[in-house]
């Protein structure tokens, strides 16, 4: 597009500076010739002196100064134009170079989130808690022990503490924290879960989300839930654990 523009300006410099040196010389010659004839093919009149020459040369080409004039306007105005447009072709091309960068910066972003996604996740446990294998006693009413195993498929992970805190419904009054040093990938660990609870899992469904925290295999902090529902089912206790907000979703 700038080429377009480049070949306009130098095909309007071209024709205006022909027409107007073709024109000057034609009305030079014109003078000129009138000058000679008035000089020397016109006995009768008065010989011209040098102040009547020129001022002869100055009102023949004065016409001469006008078109010129003229001229360089209309090369000054085409000039001009040719400038906008160039100047308007580079706001273009900047646009369009900044929406290119932004596009670029975004993607290198979604990039990096779904980068910083997939490290998490590799660095992440895989825990569940054996739901065929436990044990729930209630040696005194409200007060209830769940003992199983945690197995862990993921990345090795270490201090991790379940029950630190207790942010479930009312009903759930405390949990005693349990406090595993490592656990590593394949492995079993075994874990005892006391707390107390004002429902009867005999009517109610016993739902906690007990809060855990644990170092991943980067050595970074991380926070998730463990979710226990209990009940009971005529004599049997049925128990279900679900792990909750351990991996990132990726971008």
């Amino acid at each position: 597009m700038t080429d377009k523009i480049e070949e306009k300006k130098e095909s309007g410099l071209s024709w205006k500076m022909w027409t107007g040196i073709v024109a000057s010389f034609l009305y030079a010659i014109a003078a000129i010739c009138i000058l000679v004839m008035n000089l020397c093919y016109s006995p009768p009149s008065p010989p011209l002196g040098l102040n009547g020459i020129g001022d002869y040369l100055a009102g023949a080409f004065s016409p001469l100064a006008f078109l010129w004039l003229v001229i360089g306007y209309l090369m000054q105005n085409k000039e001009l134009k040719n400038n906008n447009e160039s100047i308007k072709l580079q706001i273009n091309e900047l646009k369009s170079t900044t929406d290119l960068s932004n596009r670029n910066l975004n993607l290198q972003e979604e990039q990096w989130k779904i980068k910083k996604a997939l490290d998490h996740n590799r660095a992440q446990p895989r825990l569940s808690c054996n739901e065929s294998t436990f044990t729930v006693n209630s040696n005194r009413i409200g007060h209830y022990t769940v003992s199983t195993s945690i197995h862990n498929k993921g990345a090795d992970i270490s201090t991790l503490t379940i029950g630190l805190y207790s942010f479930q419904e009312m009903h759930l009054n405390k949990i005693k924290p349990v406090l595993i040093p490592t656990i590593s990938r394949d492995s079993l660990e075994e874990v005892v879960f006391e707390f107390e609870s004002d429902k009867d899992p005999a009517k109610d469904l016993i739902v906690m989300n007990i809060p855990i925290r644990y170092n991943d295999e980067n050595n970074f902090s991380q926070t998730a839930t463990l979710k226990m529902v209990l009940s009971l089912e005529g004599y049997a206790w049925e128990v279900s654990f679900d792990f909750l907000k351990i991996y990132m979703e990726p971008v």
